[in-house]
């Protein structure tokens, strides 16, 4: 794998790079990581760390069990919103907090993964291609969640024919694979999220899509090559 010099990026892509890599600051893996270094990202490891099969396999399995925790929260909050009659502001104020948490590590996370951390870095080598696409599918899955957990919990800034908070989780769906019916529309500052997540979930299908093009012309060559 070709590693990048950043100064081959131009004062544009760079400065987007440097405002991916702040992102992950304000994120729980990065508290994370400061504590377990099998947290950190494949861009701060270093040679040796890829080099130890044990190590890494450590972190695979420390990282997939933090996205299994991360799903099985997510669900828990989607089914306590949903049994709610009312909730308190402060536990709105806490589920939207800690959605928007989730939703722009996840976001940062794919970017930085998928674009920015062969940039002098070698980190690629710690991670599967089909790994990546099976994990990003996931969040991709869990954006859907997380919009929709940001919705319920605010559902009062919905217009449908049932007023549930349930109709949160529908519209994310229906937003974020561009359907949108409009039996559920939102209203006031809700909009202005609908509008983000239809950005963040249409640059997920252009990260995901590529990679997949990426792995069908690497397979594709190999099998050209066999005789």
């Amino acid at each position: 794998m070709k590693v990048i010099d950043k100064n081959e990026l131009g004062l544009i892509t760079n400065s987007v790079r440097i405002l991916f890599k702040a992102l992950k600051y304000p994120t729980f893996m990065y508290v994370l990581s400061r504590v377990n270094d099998k947290y950190r990202s494949r861009g701060e490891l270093n040679l040796e760390d890829i080099a130890n099969k044990e190590y890494a396999a450590n972190r695979i399995l420390r990282i997939d069990i933090y996205i299994l925790f991360w799903v099985l929260l997510e669900i828990f909050f989607i089914i306590l919103i949903s049994n709610a009659c009312t909730m308190s502001n402060i536990f709105v104020y806490i589920l939207v907090a800690l959605s928007t948490i989730r939703l722009v590590e996840i976001f940062q996370v794919n970017i930085n993964t998928m674009i920015f951390d062969n940039i002098q870095r070698k980190s690629e080598a710690v991670a599967s291609k089909e790994r990546m696409i099976v994990l990003a599918a996931i969040n991709y899955i869990e954006a859907l969640i997380l919009f929709g957990i940001i919705y319920a919990a605010n559902s009062n800034l919905l217009k449908s024919d049932t007023n549930q908070p349930i109709d949160g989780l529908y519209l994310s769906a229906m937003t974020q694979f561009t359907i949108g019916f409009g039996d559920v529309s939102p209203i006031g500052w809700l909009r202005g999220v609908v509008a983000i997540q239809g950005f963040y979930s249409s640059v997920f299908i252009i990260l995901v899509f590529s990679r997949l093009l990426s792995m069908f012309s690497k397979i594709t060559a190999l099998y050209d090559e066999t005789p």
